[in-house]
This record gives C-alpha cells, sequence and structure tokens, in this order.
C-alpha cells in the first residue's frame, strides 16, 4: 500500500490528479483506525494531510469571517483564544470530543466528514451559518456545511474529494454562544443531545437566535421555531419550557427515537443556563 504526505497545500493540489480512486484521505485517522480494525480492507493508499501547516490554522480575518483548516484539533480548537463570542460554541464543542488523548489527535474535519449522526461540531457549524472548502479535481470551492452533510454517515463528497477547511460569517461582537451535550456518561461520552446556540441580547432580551441541533435525526439540523420562540423574550426557565415542548413535538413526529422527545424540556433548561452567568 502505497502512502503520501504532501507538507503544502500546493503539493497537495497537484498530487490530488494522481492519486487512486480508492485512496483513503486521513488527518487524524482517530475514526479510521476504529473501522480499519474492523475490516480486512486492501487499500491502495492512503493519503495524510496533517503535515499541512495551511490546513491546521485558525484565523479571523479582516471582515470578521472565522476560518478554520481541516486539520485543527479538538484540543487546538479547545485552547484557541479567537474562539470566543458567537465562536465560543465552536470550542466548547471541541472540549467535549471523547478524551483529553483523542482531542489530540481527532480533527474537526474528520468529525465532519464521517457524518455521524452524533457528531460534535456539526451543530456549531450549522448554526453559525458556516461554509466548507472542498478540493475536488484541483478546483476549490465552497459549500454551507448544511449541505454537505446529507444523512448519517452520508455526505456530497465524492472519492478523492479532499475538505480542506470551514468558514465561519461574522458575528456582531454582543453575541454570546455555548453548546450542551447530554450523554450517558461524563467522559467519553457519545452526544444524545448536541444543542448549539448563538444569541444576541439586548437588556436580556433575546433579539436573535441561532440554534441547531445535533443527535435528533441523521444530520444537525437548524431549528427556525425554536429560534422564532426565543426572540423577544428571556433565556429563562419559562423559554426552556417552551422551546422543550416545541422539539419534543418535533421529535415526536420526525425520530424514531421517541425517548428523546421527554428529555426535551430539561435538555432546553440545561442548555439556556449555560447563558445565566451573562445576564
Amino acid at each position: 500500500m502505497k502512502s503520501y504526505n504532501p507538507q503544502s497545500l500546493q503539493e497537495l493540489i497537484t498530487l490530488q490528479a494522481s492519486l487512486p480512486m480508492q485512496t483513503q484521505i486521513l488527518s487524524g485517522g482517530t475514526d479510521w483506525i476504529i473501522a480499519h480494525r474492523r475490516k480486512a480492507e486492501d487499500l491502495p493508499a492512503l493519503l495524510w494531510i496533517g503535515g499541512i501547516p495551511d490546513l491546521k490554522r485558525i484565523v479571523i480575518d479582516d471582515q470578521g469571517q472565522l476560518h478554520i483548516g481541516a486539520c485543527c484539533t479538538m484540543a487546538a480548537l479547545e485552547q484557541s483564544d479567537l474562539l470566543h463570542g458567537a465562536f465560543r460554541v465552536i470550542a466548547e464543542a471541541a472540549a467535549s470530543v471523547g478524551s483529553t488523548q483523542i482531542r489530540n489527535r481527532a480533527t474537526i474535519g474528520g468529525n465532519i466528514a464521517n457524518a455521524s449522526p452524533a457528531a460534535d461540531l456539526a451543530a456549531p457549524l450549522v448554526a453559525l451559518n458556516a461554509s466548507a472548502r472542498i478540493l475536488r479535481e484541483g478546483t476549490v470551492f465552497d459549500l454551507p456545511v448544511s449541505e454537505l452533510i446529507t444523512g448519517a454517515e452520508k455526505t456530497v463528497l465524492r472519492p478523492l474529494d479532499i475538505l480542506l477547511g470551514f468558514t465561519v460569517p461574522a458575528f456582531p461582537q454582543k453575541a454570546e454562544s455555548h453548546y450542551y451535550k447530554l450523554g450517558f456518561r461524563k467522559q467519553v461520552s457519545i452526544s444524545r443531545f448536541g444543542v448549539a446556540m448563538i444569541l444576541q441580547r439586548t437588556q436580556g432580551i433575546v433579539e436573535q437566535a441561532d440554534i441547531a441541533i445535533g443527535a435528533i435525526g441523521a444530520k444537525a439540523i437548524r431549528m427556525p421555531e425554536l429560534e422564532r420562540a426565543l426572540v423577544g423574550h428571556l433565556a429563562d426557565r419559562s423559554s426552556a419550557d417552551v422551546l422543550g415542548d416545541l422539539l419534543a413535538d418535533y421529535i415526536r413526529n420526525t425520530s424514531r427515537r421517541q425517548y428523546k422527545a421527554w428529555a426535551a424540556r430539561g435538555v432546553m433548561e440545561d442548555a439556556l443556563a449555560l447563558f445565566a452567568q451573562n445576564n
């Protein structure tokens, strides 16, 4: 089996055209190693893109847009000084992933490309209206993360497509964000609910809400009905009850995981409680 380890973006672009069709593309490899151990695959080649500096950067440009390389580890996101305000939700989601060892290897690109329904970084990126940057046949293009993931472990990525990173549009400075995860245990827990919220408030009253929830269906989704219900109100227990009832109705109408409807009120209460310290 051949292996490739490009050291620059240009080298990667040049290399892409000559790769065998079944080449496996890795950045952190934490999910792939587990899956590969279960299968006796004879792969023609492995492409590791984790050595490319451009794909490991976290940058905010002059327009306030956030750029995250696909090979940024969860640990790098968790510890970044740039991820505050509206972008804090990304750092909190990254901090919730697995163990310290996993966070030191697992990357945001792999988390999204694997498209697990419980992927922790999907809900924050969807709530933030983030776009993914994709390299296909030597051409780079952008696609909303909400369109990139099409279902459970399904994306629009073709063989040899390479996920380069993500762009998040600018948010007002007063925007606040949090990620709430409900799992079965404190450590190394797979998400049963992943709630990403970005709120803009004046004197405690919500003026704008961006909410996405993961692990209640095949992919993380925006929840516009919850967003509308929260605007004009305080992020308090009363609002949590309203949002919880709406979420429970959504789960009952769309999900096979009916038991999650019973937890919806508590989940929304806990998620909104994270904003109480900023009131």
